[in-house]
């Protein structure tokens, strides 16, 4: 009855988790197969390397140029507050571009471990 409700022939079916293909009893036997034929063929090069170069690459330069953007709406708020007499302004704009300085370190994993073992982690 449950077969013909959920719509499935019925092959002979041993348990539940056949008929909804949760059975983990076959599965290590394909994977085998699979990686047998893989290994037959051709390897490719694998473009995932040069991909990742260039998307930090990217973020890299991405998060320069952010930096240099914040530093020069600053510089322009600064400019204008001179400008316009307004020393609180001033002020204000002066320590925002203080605390926003970009702080200059190296963006690698391998620096990153080593500042990691520097502080004792």
């Amino acid at each position: 009855m449950f077969l013909s409700r959920a719509g499935v022939e019925d092959t002979g079916f041993d348990d539940i988790e056949e008929i909804l293909g949760t059975d983990e009893s076959g599965w290590g036997e394909e994977d085998e197969e699979e990686e047998e034929e893989d290994q037959e063929q051709v390897e490719e090069p694998s473009y995932s390397e040069g991909y990742n170069e260039g998307y930090t690459d990217g973020h890299i330069a991405g998060a320069e140029a952010e930096q240099l953007r914040v530093q020069e709406v600053i510089s322009m708020h600064k400019r204008w507050a001179k400008e316009k007499n307004r020393a609180s302004e001033f002020m204000f704009w002066d320590s925002a571009g203080e605390v926003l300085t970009p702080i200059n370190f190296e963006y690698s994993e391998e620096a990153y471990r080593k500042s990691l073992e520097d502080d004792g982690f």
